[in-house]
């Protein structure tokens, strides 16, 4: 199906920067057709950029979609003191999990000894 549209001078001038002709115009498609299963009664937001860049940073790995965000704040894993947050990636919660298994104790269990271990050393209780 073809279907004509306007749109703004500055949008198309900013998809040519960008893309190219003949290429901004399948960019456009590209963009359009991501949006194709979203409901247009549901509120959605678009991260990009430093904004981006520095959620990914957070995670320690690229985000490509929703899914794998909710995915990544689901399994969230920080340790947080007083403000101060120390962030633990998928790796290394996967190490937590070998050594647990190791030592022969849950994930949950581990980390708490791990934690406990870390608070009476920083309270000099060792």
């Amino acid at each position: 199906m073809i279907i004509n549209f306007k749109v703004p001078d500055q949008i198309f001038e900013d998809y040519v920067k960008q893309y190219g002709i003949p290429q901004c115009y399948q960019a456009m498609r590209r963009h359009i057709e991501e949006m194709k299963d979203y409901n247009i009664k549901d509120r959605y937001f678009v991260v990009f950029g430093d904004v981006r860049r520095a959620i990914e940073a957070v995670f320690g790995t690229t985000i490509e979609n929703g899914e794998k965000l909710l995915k990544l704040i689901k399994n969230l894993n920080s340790v947080k003191i007083s403000g101060v947050e120390v962030n633990f990636t998928e790796d290394e919660m996967a190490r937590l999990a070998m050594q647990a298994t190791f030592h022969g104790r849950s994930t949950e269990v581990y980390i708490k000894e791990m934690i406990t271990e870390l608070k009476d050393k920083m309270l000099e209780k060792v």
